[in-house]
């Protein structure tokens, strides 16, 4: 999962185009239901693009070695 802060999270949703939709309590809450229940973690509040790119593509590495189709926890 990409995550970021709940602040974080805020103003990316405050900044968009007045016509999309923003509903930030749902987002917010959906996140914190994501942290609770996915055990994969990519912070993209902290790092680089670059850095998470990076991440994701590691984890997509070791996922596909395994072979089983089960997520790898980095």
């Amino acid at each position: 999962m990409l995550d970021c802060t709940d602040e974080q999270r805020r103003a990316r949703l405050q900044a968009r185009p007045s016509w999309r939709e923003h509903a930030i309590d749902e987002h917010l809450s959906f996140a914190a239901h994501l942290r609770r229940t996915i055990p994969t973690v990519l912070h993209t509040g902290t790092d680089t693009p670059s850095q998470t790119a990076q991440q994701v593509a590691a984890w997509v590495r070791a996922t596909a070695a395994r072979g089983d189709g089960q997520p790898a926890h980095p």
